[in-house]
């Protein structure tokens, strides 16, 4: 869970801002948690875990010198859940990042693209290449068990609540990749209620 949420600081810096000072470093953080997240979760390796610790450190730098404010809307729709079920902060991130690159991807895809090339992803078309980069952050997820459990339910009304909570951040509602209106984090929301990473083709 901490891996990803440097996964996801390095992500939405660079969607924020894909020619940032830093970017270099962004994009070496997220290559580093895909390349060994999976590995360090199922076999304990000092060398994965090295790497992780690493990624960690730089999107930490990146973070720290850039302070995207305007390019964080995996954070701002991820935190209703973290504070609603008391869930850790990057296992909230990991239940509705994919959804909401999925938003993006439709919208924006330009956005998810350069950062799938800039992470080593070598296809032409931009659709495509947005959508491998996203089947392998599927893939990590779920192989890392970082998914809603069965027994948590999430009722109509708390999908309410927590799109009411996700558009209370600006980065929510008016950030520069793409505004989230209450009814776009619903849908997010009702997708993570109904499990789907089960249903998932990675």
């Amino acid at each position: 869970a901490c891996a990803f949420d440097a996964f996801c600081h390095s992500f939405e810096s660079l969607m924020g801002d894909y020619q940032m000072i830093f970017s270099s470093l962004a994009k070496e953080s997220i290559r580093l948690v895909l390349n060994h997240l999976t590995s360090a979760y199922y076999q304990e390796s000092t060398p994965d875990k090295d790497c992780l610790a690493k990624a960690s450190f730089l999107s930490g730098c990146v973070l720290g010198v850039e302070m995207t404010t305007h390019g964080l809307p995996i954070h701002s729709i991820g935190l209703p859940l973290s504070e609603k079920y008391k869930i850790s902060h990057g296992q909230s991130l990991a239940w509705v990042a994919p959804y909401i690159i999925e938003f993006i991807i439709e919208k924006n895809v330009h956005s998810i693209s350069q950062i799938s090339r800039g992470c080593g992803i070598q296809i032409e078309n931009e659709q495509e290449s947005a959508i491998e980069l996203l089947r392998l952050i599927k893939k990590m997820l779920r192989d890392t068990n970082l998914i809603k459990p069965k027994e948590l339910v999430i009722t109509a009304l708390d999908i309410e609540e927590l799109a009411q909570m996700a558009c209370l951040s600006k980065t929510t509602t008016n950030n520069g990749i793409l505004p989230f209106t209450k009814d776009m984090c619903k849908v997010i929301y009702q997708r993570v209620a109904e499990d789907g990473y089960e249903s998932w083709e990675v």
